[in-house]
């Protein structure tokens, strides 16, 4: 009956012997063992972008000041253009994406 005892000990630490052999030279496992997923570089490359976007999309409220002093242009003409690119950009989003729906995204962009 040891004998038994002894192999069934034995089985587990060969199989982890053998999964460790088998993973030492993927760069993609970390010592731990665990493989991180290809989805969360895309979800952190995806964060950056939209918070880059967003970024970018509430930049002319800083700016007022600047292009006002610079260039002479009232307050008033430069929030109009602001709300023309923000009313275009509302207005082309829908057909932007349907577009991308039936072309692909890659086509479109």
């Amino acid at each position: 009956m040891t004998q038994t005892t002894d192999s069934a000990a034995t089985e587990p630490a060969a199989a982890a012997a053998e999964a460790v052999e088998a993973t030492e030279g993927d760069p993609s496992v970390r010592k731990g063992g665990h493989r991180i997923h290809r989805a969360w570089f895309v979800a952190a490359v995806t964060f950056v972008t939209i918070t880059g976007a967003a970024a970018f999309r509430s930049l002319p409220g800083l700016l007022i000041d600047p292009l006002h002093q610079d260039f002479g242009w009232s307050r008033g003409t430069i929030g109009a253009a602001v709300s023309i690119n923000l009313a275009l950009y509302g207005l082309t989003a829908p057909f932007a994406a349907a577009l991308m729906d039936r072309f692909g995204i890659r086509r479109v962009v």
